[in-house]
């Protein structure tokens, strides 16, 4: 698979212009004034708690957003992977435990021999 990175940094930038937008709107500050023209009505205390209410999770969906917009952009490389080669890969792969000197079997080698320490 190739990844287009001009491609994601166009995405990236349509989804943070997507949480500008959510957070632009200002849904909740809508709700709560919605019936400001009836000043002390039941209408309006429920608008304004409602508006209240609505404000952290519009705050937090539009944060995720933008969230996944920095992680496409993060993501912006150049990648090529054979899926199926690499699955492939994977499956054909057994290892022993790396710490008590295990080995490696499969498609990678014949009984290679791990030494020293895993990386961690």
């Amino acid at each position: 698979m190739l990844v287009d990175p001009a491609i994601l940094r166009t995405f990236a930038g349509q989804v943070e212009g997507a949480s500008q937008t959510i957070t632009g709107a200002d849904l909740a500050g809508k709700v709560k004034t919605a019936f400001d023209g009836l000043p002390g009505s039941e209408a309006q205390w429920a608008a304004s708690l409602a508006g209240d209410w609505l404000r952290q999770p519009l705050d937090q969906f539009a944060g995720q957003v933008s969230a996944m917009g920095d992680a496409v952009r993060g993501a912006a490389g150049t990648y090529e992977v054979m899926d199926e080669d690499l699955a492939a890969t994977f499956e054909g792969l057994m290892v022993d435990d790396p710490s008590s000197g295990g080995s490696l079997y499969g498609p990678l080698g014949d009984n290679i021999e791990i030494i020293g320490e895993p990386e961690r």
